[in-house]
């Protein structure tokens, strides 16, 4: 499941963030999930580089936002800027609810975004959120752009 076309348009992050400030993406459906995929931005202002990235899965609430003390799955994975890095999770992960896929950074996580409009990866509202840390409440983005971290190779 994905929500953009593949080209990086540009960034979205924010500074000082932690391993523990994430950004990312929801996903409500019922997923088996094998490997995750993101791209962080190789830009000059993307904070990069990035040698490592702190992943985090999380199941989603009832209303279909990220539940941060439901964490499916989180690891410190190397990353190489500006092109599609791949996770392959160590045994399979059942999410019936959904999930969120999120990363986070020691400072400027710099995740890519797409434009959002082209069939059939436009923007969905309500998919995007940010936290400042984990655990507290992960705030929806006010961003009509897509983010890049969110193609994932599913087995549904």
């Amino acid at each position: 499941m994905r929500y953009d076309d593949g080209v990086r348009l540009g960034q979205l992050g924010f500074t000082g963030g932690t391993t523990n400030s994430t950004i990312g993406a929801v996903h409500p459906i019922n997923a088996t999930l094998q490997e995750l995929s993101w791209l962080l931005s190789d830009a000059p202002t993307g904070g990069g580089p990035h040698a490592t990235v702190q992943l985090y899965l999380l199941g989603l609430t009832e209303d279909g936002t990220p539940d941060g003390t439901n964490v499916l799955y989180t690891a410190s994975v190397a990353n190489v800027d500006g092109v599609w890095n791949t996770h392959v999770l160590p045994t399979p992960i059942e999410a019936p609810d959904g999930f969120y896929l999120a990363a986070a950074y020691n400072g400027f996580v710099g995740v890519g975004t797409d434009d959002g409009v082209d069939a059939p990866y436009e923007y969905v509202p309500g998919s995007h959120f940010y936290s400042l840390i984990i655990l507290v409440e992960l705030l929806p983005l006010l961003s009509q752009v897509s983010l890049l971290t969110v193609c994932l190779e599913l087995m549904v």
